[in-house]
C-alpha cells in the first residue's frame, strides 16, 4: 500500500512537471506564429471575414487572438478576443468569420469597396496570445489521466468496494450506483443502512461458535483438574 501510495505522489509531481514544461512552451511561443492574411467586412455585412497563415513548421490545432479595431488615425475604437480550436497546416491559410465590428454604427473596414463616410472607415491589428500544436495536447491529456483516473478509482471504487464488502453486500451494486447519485451519498447510505441480514447472521454464528469453544476449553480444563 504504502509502495503504491509513493508510485502515486511521484505520478503526480511528473505530471506537475509536464503542466510547467506545457506553460513554459505557451509562454514562449512565436507571437508571429499566425499573421493575418487578409480581412474584409463591406457596409452591408453582419459578419466579418478574416484569413490567417500558419508561419511554423508544425500544424496549428487552436488559438487566442485579440482583434484590435483602429480608427484611420490609429486611435484604438475596441477589440474582440477570440479562441478557435481548428487545424492549421504549417505553411497553409484558414479563413474564418466573425461578427461584423460596429455593424450598427456603419463601420466599414479601410479597404472595402464602397465606404459611406470615410471616418467610419477602421483597420485592425491582429494580437496572438496563444497558440497550441497537437504535441501540447497529447501532454495535457496524459496528464489530465494520470490525476483524474486514480481519484475516480479511489471514490468511485475502492472505497465503496471496500465498505459494501465489509457490511456483506454486492460491491459491484454499490459501485455502479455511485456514477448515478455521486459517491458521497452512496457512503451515507451504507453508513446508516449498516450490515446486511446475512452479514449479521454470520456474526453471531461465528460468536457463538466462539462462546461453544470458550464453553468447551472451560469444561476441558474442569475436567483435567
Amino acid at each position: 500500500m504504502k509502495k503504491s501510495f509513493l508510485l502515486y505522489i511521484c505520478l503526480v509531481l511528473s505530471s506537475c512537471l509536464l503542466f510547467a514544461e506545457t506553460g513554459k512552451t505557451n509562454k514562449t511561443f512565436d507571437k508571429n506564429a499566425l499573421t493575418v492574411v487578409s480581412f474584409s467586412q463591406d457596409f452591408t455585412d453582419f459578419t466579418a471575414t478574416i484569413s490567417l497563415r500558419n508561419n511554423t513548421d508544425t500544424t496549428i490545432y487552436s488559438f487566442s487572438a485579440n482583434i484590435i479595431y483602429k480608427n484611420m488615425n490609429g486611435e484604438v475604437l475596441d477589440y474582440k478576443h477570440i479562441n478557435k480550436r481548428t487545424k492549421i497546416p504549417p505553411k497553409c491559410s484558414k479563413t474564418f468569420t466573425i461578427l461584423a465590428f460596429g455593424r450598427s454604427a456603419d463601420y466599414v473596414y479601410y479597404k472595402a469597396d464602397y465606404i459611406p463616410k470615410s471616418e467610419r472607415a477602421f483597420m485592425i491589428d491582429f494580437e496572438l496570445k496563444s497558440c497550441n500544436d497537437n504535441r501540447v495536447g497529447i501532454i495535457q491529456l496524459i496528464v489530465l489521466f494520470a490525476l483524474v483516473l486514480p481519484v475516480i478509482f479511489i471514490f468511485f471504487g475502492l472505497i465503496p468496494y471496500k465498505m459494501a464488502k465489509s457490511r456483506g453486500r454486492n460491491p459491484i451494486h454499490w459501485i455502479f450506483l455511485c456514477f448515478i447519485i455521486t459517491p458521497l451519498w452512496v457512503y451515507i447510505i451504507l453508513a446508516i443502512i449498516g450490515d446486511s441480514e446475512e452479514k449479521r447472521r454470520q456474526y453471531y454464528e461465528q460468536l457463538r461458535e466462539y462462546e461453544e469453544k470458550r464453553r468447551q476449553y472451560y469444561e476441558q480444563m474442569t475436567e483435567d483438574e
